[in-house]
């Protein structure tokens, strides 16, 4: 019997402009050292409060964060899929998911993709904090695009992660091989459309 009492809940709410600087500082940890993202140079605070105001505030798209007793552990955000914010593009969105690197393994990234595919399924069932008013009727989100970087050299040939999102519905569309290279490696850029509305 463990002696170690349960960990403090997760709770999931839309992310507020305070949350900005500790989301950035996880993304500028993903760009500088991974290949899950890939940008070259760390993004600035005011650019990420920009790109929220405009892609959140503005034109609604959600943008959680998860917090245990004032810490944010990760981040789960949908953003216009090809900066199309009308036409036939404003149906689709684009995923971010990035989870504080001292915090995997601990379900952070389930628990937020879970709810983010709720919101965007139900999204009269959530306030417009969660979900701004021009996602609601006709500029309601019918398909979420993950679009992921396999690294081949990476252990399971890097497809670890393309089966994480089979899991919530996501299908494998389309590869585009070697369209980025960083840290000296070409990758794989692959797609991940998810159809979570009708």
């Amino acid at each position: 019997m463990s002696t170690h009492p349960p960990a403090p809940p997760i709770h999931v709410r839309p992310a507020c402009k305070a949350d900005i600087e500790a989301t950035t500082a996880i993304i500028n940890h993903y760009i500088q050292h991974t290949t899950a993202n890939f940008a070259e140079h760390p993004v600035t605070l005011a650019q990420n409060i920009a790109a929220w105001e405009t892609n959140t505030l503005g034109l609604g798209f959600p943008y959680l964060v998860a917090e245990r007793e004032g810490e944010v552990l990760g981040y789960a955000k949908l953003s216009p899929f090809r900066s199309g914010t009308g036409g036939g593009y404003k149906i689709t969105a684009e995923l971010s998911l990035f989870v504080h690197p001292e915090r995997h393994g601990e379900k952070i990234g389930t628990i937020l993709l879970t709810e983010l595919l709720r919101v965007v399924a139900s999204p009269g069932d959530y306030a417009t904090t969660f979900i701004g008013e021009a996602r609601r009727g006709e500029g309601r989100i019918r398909n979420v695009i993950s679009c992921m970087g396999v690294d081949p050299s990476a252990e399971g040939g890097g497809e670890a992660l393309a089966g994480y999102y089979e899991r919530f519905g996501f299908e494998r569309v389309g590869r585009l091989r070697g369209i980025a290279c960083k840290f000296g490696k070409t990758c794989v850029h692959q797609g991940r459309p998810g159809v979570v509305a009708s």
